[in-house]
């Protein structure tokens, strides 16, 4: 028995062209083929011929096993005449069990009505089909199972009539891959779609969020627009029943001093001296509440200038004490003259009042960082604890008792609301016994204000 049964001798076409000649011999009882031969040739023409279409068979046969596909050749009738060792390994047949069987045992028993109609188009208006073309072929094993396929489908035409060349490729994995992918994608799609919503949700709510901080904000100027007209009218009203309380107590005090007696005389003095206290906390309330007023002008100041006018307005404290006050070379900065004088004029009387050496010392440096100016105001006081280096800023905060050390506890407060006006900060380090340095930042000339 030969490699393969039916005999074939036709023209193969390998592409750019060329021209292959193929015979292939099959013997079914009889020779048509070797009977032609020898009617038509001598004897050594014979064993010639004989010899090409060996070779040509071999060549043929080698081309066709090396193929890394499946190839079937299949004739006008449908019944397969040639299959590779390809074809063989993918369907899971014998090659016996292959030739002269009908094409369609390689299909699904669903394509086989159709492919009957399909073949005969073929075999009729014959034309190329390359792999890839989008259709969802399948095989089927010799068992039955099933497995996705592409096939490119070639004529070959004979004298013995037209063939059909089948390649099949097995594109499980290529499925298997591009359903990953799909899957992949989907996940990807879904999970980008997720995010969308989340971050569409997200800026809403950031919206939302702004909306209602904005709200907040044109809430807290109101109120601080409204707490203002508050401390102007509370200033005037409060301070003019107190002027008239201190003026009658006053006068009572001098009018009648000799016709009371020393607990009455003591009495009254108390009394003039908490009407006078309840003044000055009003007015310092009331300049407390000035710092944040709409109308906040800022311009270029020489802080040098500010020293001396401070001096100047503590001139009287000095005079009768020993109390040195210096400065190094302090710069140019911007920022509201009337309370950066408040804010040196609160910080000296500080270092002055709240100080138990012989003689207090104040000196005021200046050193540039990170584009601005930090402004250092060193004493030799009687310095603060640490657990109240960030209390001493509230207001109405007091370390000490009005008899102690007389005040009303808002001083360090203005100083704080006046530095952070002017986009700063404030901050004290101290040894405790021994003074304080109060550091604040300003801004340097020509940067923006707040």
């Amino acid at each position: 028995m030969g490699w393969f049964d039916p005999a074939i001798a036709f023209a193969i076409s390998w592409g750019a062209g060329s021209l292959g000649f193929v015979a292939l011999t099959i013997r079914q009882g009889f020779a048509l083929h070797s009977q032609f031969l020898e009617r038509q040739l001598v004897a050594k023409e014979r064993e010639q011929m004989l010899e090409i279409v060996e070779k040509e068979e071999e060549k043929f046969r080698t081309l066709l096993e090396s193929a890394p596909d499946a190839l079937v050749i299949v004739n006008e009738a449908g019944k397969i005449v040639i299959a590779n060792d390809q074809t063989d390994k993918l369907f899971e047949y014998l090659h016996e069990q292959l030739i002269n069987q009908p094409i369609e045992i390689l299909m699904p028993d669903r394509f086989w009505q159709n492919h009957s109609e399909f073949r005969a188009t073929f075999f009729a208006k014959p034309h190329a089909r390359p792999m890839g073309t989008g259709l969802e072929l399948y095989g089927r094993c010799q068992n039955g199972r099933e497995f996705p396929i592409e096939v490119s489908l070639n004529i070959l035409e004979t004298p013995e009539g037209k063939y059909a060349l089948a390649t099949i490729r097995n594109v499980t994995e290529q499925k298997l891959a591009a359903e990953t992918l799909r899957q992949f994608n989907a996940k990807l799609e879904e999970r980008a779609n997720q995010m969308t919503i989340e971050l569409r949700m997200r800026n809403e709510e950031i919206e939302q969020a702004n909306i209602d901080l904005q709200k907040q904000a044109s809430a807290l100027e109101q109120s601080n627009l409204e707490l203002q007209q508050f401390a102007f009218a509370a200033s005037h009203d409060l301070q003019t029943p107190l002027r008239s309380i201190s003026g009658f107590i006053q006068l009572l005090q001098q009018k009648y001093h000799d016709q009371l007696d020393e607990q009455a005389n003591e009495w009254i003095g108390i009394a003039v001296e908490n009407t006078l206290h309840m003044q000055q906390m009003i007015q310092d309330l009331l300049t407390f509440s000035r710092i944040d007023s709409p109308t906040y002008t800022f311009e270029t100041i020489d802080l040098n200038e500010i020293f001396y006018e401070v001096m100047a307005l503590l001139q009287y404290e000095l005079i009768n004490s020993p109390a040195k006050v210096t400065s190094g070379k302090l710069p140019i900065v911007r920022g509201n003259r009337t309370h950066l004088i408040l804010l040196f004029q609160n910080l000296f009387g500080n270092g002055l009042k709240y100080n138990d050496k012989e003689q207090p010392t104040i000196h005021v440096s200046a050193e540039a960082s990170d584009g601005k100016w930090v402004i250092a105001v060193e004493d030799n006081g009687i310095g603060i604890k640490e657990i109240y280096y960030s209390k001493i800023f509230d207001i109405l905060r007091r370390l000490h008792t009005q008899d102690v050390y007389p005040g009303n506890g808002i001083g360090l407060a203005i100083c704080r609301r006046i530095v952070e006006r002017h986009g700063g900060e404030i901050w004290v380090t101290s040894n405790y016994g021994h003074g304080s340095t109060f550091y604040f930042t300003l801004m340097k000339k020509g940067e923006n204000s707040g």
